[in-house]
């Protein structure tokens, strides 16, 4: 009986013992289940979010195309600037007044990053920024298909990074071969749709482009369109924001090929 009764007692000791090891387990099980449960719904508003972003991002530069053909390119500027200022207030004034900022993001978090809600600016302003200085800088069109590029390369870029750029190559900044050959397959697309598809009424005295005029034919010009649109979505220049670069540098590029190839 003394035996059984030391067993009994020793086995009590050795369960106490266990159990605040349990528990412990159980508590980290539990804490690492909600971590994950909890950064699957970060991801999936983070998702969310880039998905609005890149559709309203995209659906900009059909907005371009109709304005392309009906509208006087300052006029489109005039009223940019006149947006800029108004996001540029909001902007002071959310950083400024807490509460303000609170308002905002309920209003329009859902088109923003989740730093641009409490630490950096929205990406609006750069975006404006882009379009008003192409706009200003650039002939007509070629601030046109810049920002076509912008709306549509940016996006496709994003799109097929996310999707299949770890099996390709990563360069430096972060980019993907990948998204930088989605970038140029659709800035093809939008070369041709510009220049080529005779949706478009091009004004041929101010047009910076005219095949019988030009060295370079469509198809020549399409792809190298593609190439510069990829180009200015893969480079980095000191940290700048994509929506400033990548306007800014295809009007450029696009602009010293135009003038170098007429005849």
């Amino acid at each position: 009986m003394a035996i059984h009764r030391n067993l009994a007692v020793k086995n009590r000791i050795q369960k106490q013992k266990l159990t605040p090891i349990i528990q412990q387990k159980l508590a980290a099980l539990a804490e690492a289940k909600i971590k994950k449960i909890t950064a699957t719904n970060t991801n999936k508003n983070k998702d969310v979010s880039e998905f609005s972003r890149k559709l309203l991002h995209s659906t900009i530069g059909f907005i371009v195309l109709l304005i392309y053909s009906s509208n006087d390119a300052i006029i489109v500027r005039d009223n940019l600037l006149y947006m800029f200022s108004i996001v540029s207030l909001a902007e002071i004034l959310r950083f400024l007044n807490k509460r303000f900022n609170e308002i905002y993001v309920k209003l329009f978090g859902f088109l923003m990053r989740e730093r641009e809600k409490t630490e950096k600016c929205n990406g609006v302003i750069f975006y404006l920024m882009g379009c008003i200085s192409v706009l200003t800088l650039f002939p007509k069109d070629i601030a046109a298909i810049s920002i076509l590029i912008l709306s549509w390369c940016d996006t496709a870029a994003s799109f097929v990074g996310r999707r299949w750029g770890h099996y390709t190559y990563k360069f430096s900044n972060g980019k993907s071969l990948a998204g930088t050959l989605g970038a140029i397959t659709v800035g093809l697309i939008a070369a041709y749709l510009f220049w080529g598809s005779g949706l478009l009424k091009h004004d041929p005295e101010n047009a910076s482009w005219i095949e019988e005029k030009s060295v370079l034919s469509l198809p020549s010009l399409t792809i190298l369109t593609g190439i510069i649109g990829g180009v200015s979505e893969l480079i980095d220049l000191w940290g700048l924001d994509d929506n400033l670069i990548i306007p800014l540098l295809t009007g450029i590029m696009l602009r010293i090929l135009l003038l170098l190839n007429t005849k």
